[in-house]
């Protein structure tokens, strides 16, 4: 461990005090550390992840961040919106549990400065509350791995998809509206419409070994599995995966309204 604190330490300290450093520098060290974070125990994990966290932010509070994108750094993604005025930064680390906790950043462009939104969260075996508005401050944890800009009744919003992962039990995958306002920022605007109720977010829940596709089709529809009860010899609680079929939400005049059983073919 004290080799590992020595590694850390020479990479942040290089960061701070060279303004010139670039990019692919950037991505070796958080490569690096992310390599050494996976085999660290459980208590040491928070002290590298504090040090990636640094590297993160020196990035991410750059004028450049809109202009930039980082490169070949395996386990962090790093999403712009198609209206390229939000950037999404995040990453997941596990714990010897199989749970994981999440890091992520939303930088928010504005004229004067960039509003930058920083959020922790971590797995919670209980779920996640698919009727209540988080702030930055009680964010439940996902890694987002897409996002899409759109219009209601006058507000910039965002639809994001996120994955909320355990190695063992059940994983989430997560369709969430994101607005910001003078608070800062929120999660849960109420512009989804499933059969005439409003939802602040859709969840699919499923067994962690099985695989649930959720994707945008095109910027005005999102698709995904439809899924079912399966049970099993093992266990008399039911298990839930693909049923083999797809679901939607197309967005129609500021509202996402969900379609059951859809042929994506003619989704445009």
């Amino acid at each position: 461990m004290k080799r590992i604190c020595i590694l850390i330490f020479l990479a942040v300290i290089s960061f701070r005090s060279n303004v010139s450093y670039c990019q692919s520098d950037l991505s070796r060290s958080l490569n690096l550390m992310y390599d050494r974070i996976i085999v660290a125990s459980d208590n040491d994990k928070p002290i590298i992840n504090d040090s990636i966290r640094t590297l993160v932010e020196g990035y991410i509070y750059s004028d450049t961040i809109f202009k930039n994108q980082l490169s070949g750094v395996k386990f962090l993604g790093e999403l712009q919106s198609n209206d390229k005025n939000l950037k999404i930064v995040n990453w997941n680390v596990m714990d010897s549990d199989g749970d994981n906790s999440y890091y992520c950043y939303f930088i928010k462009k504005n004229k004067k400065e960039n509003r930058v939104f920083k959020l922790e969260g971590k797995y919670n075996v209980a779920g996640i509350d698919s009727s209540k508005v988080f702030g930055a401050d009680d964010w439940y944890g996902a890694l987002y791995y897409d996002v899409r800009h759109f219009r209601s009744n006058r507000r910039d919003l965002y639809m994001v998809l996120g994955y909320d992962y355990t190695a063992l039990g059940e994983s989430r995958k997560i369709i969430d509206i994101v607005g910001f306002d003078d608070n800062g920022i929120y999660f849960g605007d109420g512009v989804l419409d499933m059969n005439g109720a409003t939802l602040k977010r859709h969840i699919l829940k499923y067994s962690s070994d099985g695989v649930v596709s959720l994707r945008f089709h095109s910027n005005k529809s999102v698709v995904f599995d439809h899924l079912a009860a399966f049970l099993n010899e093992e266990s008399s609680v039911p298990s839930y995966g693909s049923a083999l079929s797809f679901d939607a939400f197309i967005l129609e005049k500021g509202i996402w309204k969900f379609y059951s059983n859809v042929d994506i073919r003619n989704q445009k």
